[in-house]
């Protein structure tokens, strides 16, 4: 099915893909910056990145969705698989 204009749509990736990673990396940017109360550095970021790589997030033992509209990405969600 094709979505239609303006239409979100979730896909699940590998957390190791390009795409993975630089959803994760804006994720970790905004996490990092509130609880700093500020704009997170580049290693901090880096920091919080190694401690949850979201590895744990591909098949068998969960999965990694990116919301995406019109080709660009508008966030994720981690979805652990219950064992």
């Amino acid at each position: 099915m094709v979505p239609s204009h303006g239409q979100i749509v979730l896909r699940a990736v590998s957390p190791g893909t390009a795409q993975a990673r630089r959803v994760l990396r804006s994720y970790m940017d905004d996490v990092a910056s509130r609880y700093y109360g500020r704009q997170a550095t580049d290693d901090e970021i880096d920091t919080g990145l190694r401690e949850a790589p979201g590895d744990d997030l591909a098949p068998p033992h969960g999965l990694f969705l990116v919301a995406q509209r019109d080709g660009t990405d508008l966030g994720l969600r981690r979805a652990a698989v219950p064992t």
